[in-house]
């Protein structure tokens, strides 16, 4: 696990419906530094619950490499595949998948060459119903 990845979060923006990846928006940060608002970005996208949604990553990646974020709908395989939703639970003081509305942990030592990002809970929550 490469230590960067725990520290890429990403945010929904409610009004624009799309993701706003922090790296990506960090390099567009540099060109708008000259404007006073932009001083404290991340702090600013935190701090504005209202319009945006934060997500941060679990740290982990899926079969085909992508990252793992709160709040993506993966496809858990083994012997039979099961659809979940990655959360963060504080009573588990860590990150869980849920599954009809039960909360398992998102044990480290899983095979996670089996689990997919299929989507998230904003733009594919149809997939939750199913």
């Amino acid at each position: 696990m490469n230590p960067r990845d725990r520290l890429l979060p990403r945010f929904w923006s409610i009004k624009d419906k799309e993701y706003i990846y922090w790296d990506c928006y960090m390099q567009t940060a540099f060109n708008r530094l000259i404007e006073p608002n932009t001083y404290g970005l991340m702090y600013n996208l935190y701090k504005d619950s209202v319009n945006y949604v934060s997500e941060m990553p679990t740290g982990l990646r899926d079969k085909k490499g992508r990252l793992i974020y709160e709040g993506d709908i993966v496809k858990l395989s083994s012997d039979r595949e099961v659809v979940c939703l990655v959360v963060w639970d504080n009573k588990e003081t860590g990150f869980c998948v849920e599954y009809k509305k039960e909360l398992y942990r998102f044990n480290t030592y899983k095979k996670y060459h089996l689990i997919e990002v299929v989507g998230n809970i904003h733009e594919n929550k149809e997939l939750l119903d199913e």
